[in-house]
């Protein structure tokens, strides 16, 4: 079931019509008798260029065989200014399609269409609505430890599942990594340039210094980490509380991880540096850090077959805590407003003491 190339994309979820998405649904094996009689659209937040909404669907007849109360779609009208940085939901998605035995197995959303515009960049993105079985803790509570602990596991197969030592065998196959290293730099100095600068003197001189000492090194190191020949995997890239569905009843569904936009390849341990070290407090991150870290170790070492030691992961984590330096630069830059970064930096800075992240510069 490839991502399917199209002419007649809606290009707002408003725009969907009952007879385009019937046939839609029909061509994916999905509904397989009836048809949708009405589209009634709950708008979600408009993110990085893309409209999100619910879809409740009436069908007729009521009981059609395979016809969803609900779908969840994403529709994306424009390019993405960050291409160059991040494949993108739609590459992440068209090869979910191609694997999709495999991907079924996995705790990500089902996909049940991948839509591309045929001359523009238009791209509508279908998903199975999980309203009814899963939910997301109020912002901005962090998730509760057994739902941390579930989310954990959950990354850990995920990780497990994309695991490898081989280049050629991810997305950065060919890709010049001296090149990349060197337009990061050069990206990171404009994003933190700006940063600075639209901050001011809100920032104290020494963590100025901090921030551009970690602009200078960083593209370094995560060149160096990336040829090492020591593991890689597919990470989420925002694995923040809010883009993952955690189960009402835990003894029937799985944590589900969304909004793929971000995913790129890199260390695992780097999503958990974000989760933990980017969101959380100080006080929550001493009580719950390590042994949420010792619980991913348990949990993909049952699903890789090499040895992935704990000491590495360790070492790996704390670069994914310096990596979190470039989160604020990002989305300011995307224009996000202070309320969605200025708080994280206590978090950031005090991760970076606290794991000894001054060693790496």
């Amino acid at each position: 079931m490839p991502a399917e190339i199209r002419g007649d994309l809606p290009r707002h979820p408003n725009n969907i019509e009952p007879a385009w998405l019937t046939g839609r649904l029909r061509d994916r094996g999905i509904l397989t008798e009836g048809q949708i009689t009405s589209v009634r659209v709950e708008m979600g937040e408009k993110w990085n260029a893309a409209y999100t909404a619910r879809l409740l669907l009436d069908c007729h007849p009521p009981k059609s065989t395979g016809a969803p109360e609900s779908l969840f779609v994403k529709i994306r009208d424009s390019e993405d200014p960050y291409a160059d940085s991040f494949p993108g939901e739609f590459a992440f998605f068209k090869e979910q399609l191609e694997a999709q035995a495999q991907s079924e197995a996995l705790p990500l959303p089902r996909c049940l269409g991948l839509f591309k515009d045929e001359t523009s960049p238009l791209t509508c993105l279908l998903l199975e609505d999980y309203g009814a079985s899963h939910e997301q803790p109020p912002w901005p509570l962090p998730a509760s430890l057994p739902q941390c602990e579930a989310a954990v596991v959950a990354l850990a197969k995920l990780h497990g599942h994309w695991w490898t030592t081989d280049l050629a065998e991810t997305f950065l196959a060919g890709v010049d990594l001296a090149r990349r290293r060197d337009d990061l730099a050069q990206q990171f100095e404009r994003l933190l340039e700006n940063f600075l600068a639209f901050v001011g003197d809100r920032l104290a001189p020494e963590r100025r210094d901090i921030m551009r000492a970690v602009c200078a090194r960083l593209p370094a190191l995560l060149w160096q980490r990336l040829t090492s020949g020591l593991p890689l995997t597919r990470i989420h890239g925002d694995p923040h509380s809010w883009n993952i569905l955690f189960p009402k009843d835990p003894s029937r569904h799985g944590c589900i991880f969304i909004d793929w936009e971000d995913w790129q390849i890199q260390p695992g341990p780097f999503d958990l540096a974000y989760m933990v070290a980017y969101h959380w407090f100080p006080e929550r991150r001493a009580r719950y850090e390590e042994p949420l870290l010792r619980l991913y170790h348990r949990a993909l070492c049952d699903e890789i077959s090499e040895p992935y030691r704990w000491q590495q992961l360790r070492d790996d984590y704390r670069l994914g805590a310096l990596h979190n330096f470039v989160v604020p630069w990002f989305v300011l830059d995307m224009g996000i407003a202070p309320e969605g970064w200025w708080y994280h930096l206590e978090q950031l800075f005090a991760s970076f003491e606290d794991l000894g992240c001054a060693e790496f510069l």
